[in-house]
């Protein structure tokens, strides 16, 4: 079975778990769905994630 894209996040990108959290607790308490709060923490993850393999295949200009 294949990760998705958040459970892949949480285990790359230190504190993602705690931003997920966080983010969970406050979509519950607004109006909004659980599959409109589920896209923005998909689409968080996967740019993160983007963002964190970059800095590990590329190198730093200095």
């Amino acid at each position: 079975m294949s990760k998705n894209m958040i459970e892949k996040a949480r285990e790359a990108v230190e504190g993602f778990t705690d931003l997920c959290e966080k983010t969970e607790q406050k979509l519950s308490l607004t109006v909004y769905t659980f599959s409109s709060g589920s896209n923005y923490l998909r689409e968080l993850a996967r740019i993160l994630l983007a963002l964190t393999l970059s800095r590990i295949i590329l190198p730093r200009n200095k």
